[in-house]
């Protein structure tokens, strides 16, 4: 058989393909990883358990780069994870809190917590308030920069901060109005709508002192009632200064009369801020006694306590 140039030529080549895969025993493959660290954030928590926390890294080289969010990975708000290779900042909350709003969460520095406004028409309110829903319980857990290495693991201990105060009100029923007051509602004028979630203490967000929140106050036996208002801070009123803090009670008598009385607050609350280095405490316990006037009811402050101390005398 007589084979053309051509043929020759392709056979050759063919034999030559059969050769070099013959002479292959393996295969390199290479895989190209992202480089990546391991992260891991603990929570230093001995109180009730944590809510839901979610996490946020901001790249600390690139504001206009959107965060990387994570959920907790545990039931302890702890979190656990691989992240790129980088230097990050972290902030991290429990976004499902109740009656409030999440916003700025794009910019570490402009990730607000803000009380939302109520959308019950039937709130009681001057004309001259913004009334604000009391807040839930709302936790900062700042981790501050985080660098990120290659194949490498970094952990960091933190202690969630609680954002939300409570104002702790007793009142002192005199002259009988414990068993003629079938309810008793009010309304706190001066609290700051919101708080910055990225320092420690929570910036509070400057405001005018027209926000205002309800509350409600329960029944103790039959001279008392108490109640207890969640707010993010309360305006330093500096003895006056710069407004006055003026509560209005709403007394629903037994013949379903309504009468309201007023409460100064400004003295009170301007004492518990500048005992506590300009700050409005975690928890501020106010007595104040409610009793019948000439012309209908009035209320004045007796004193605030904090715990292990004695009362403090408007």
């Amino acid at each position: 058989m007589i084979f053309s140039r051509i043929q020759i030529l392709g056979m050759l080549a063919f034999g030559c393909c059969i050769g070099i895969l013959l002479s292959c025993t393996r295969a390199e493959i290479v895989y190209i990883r992202d480089p990546k660290g391991l992260v891991q954030i603990y929570l230093e928590y001995s109180g009730d358990t944590l809510p839901d926390i979610e996490y946020y890294f901001y790249n600390a080289g690139d504001s206009e780069a959107e965060p990387l969010r994570f959920e907790s990975t545990d039931d302890e708000g702890n979190f656990e994870g691989e992240l790129p290779v980088g230097v990050y900042r972290v902030i991290a909350t429990n976004t499902g809190a109740s009656h409030v709003e999440f916003t700025g969460s794009e910019n570490y520095t402009d990730f607000i917590v803000k009380a939302a406004n109520p959308d019950d028409a039937g709130v009681r309110a001057a004309e001259d308030y913004t009334m604000l829903l009391q807040p839930d319980s709302v936790y900062s857990i700042v981790v501050g920069e985080l660098s990120v290495t290659d194949n490498d693991t970094i952990r960091k201990d933190t202690v969630p901060v609680l954002l939300t105060k409570q104002l702790n009100l007793e009142f002192v029923m005199e002259d009988g109005l414990g068993t003629e007051t079938v309810s008793m509602t009010g309304l706190l004028p001066g609290v700051y709508p919101g708080v910055y979630l990225y320092t420690r203490a929570g910036w509070q967000i400057e405001d005018s002192p027209e926000r205002a929140v309800n509350f409600e106050t329960v029944a103790e036996g039959s001279d008392k009632r108490k109640a207890k208002i969640l707010l993010f801070g309360v305006l330093d009123p500096e003895y006056g200064a710069t407004y006055t803090n003026v509560m209005e009670l709403y007394l629903t008598m037994t013949d379903e009369r309504v009468v309201t009385a007023k409460v100064d607050l400004t003295t009170i609350l301007s004492d518990a801020i500048a005992n506590h280095n300009g700050v409005i405490p975690w928890d501020i316990p106010v007595s104040i006694h409610v009793e019948k006037t000439s012309i209908g009811v009035g209320a004045e402050v007796e004193g605030w306590v904090e715990e292990g101390e004695d009362i403090k005398e408007d």
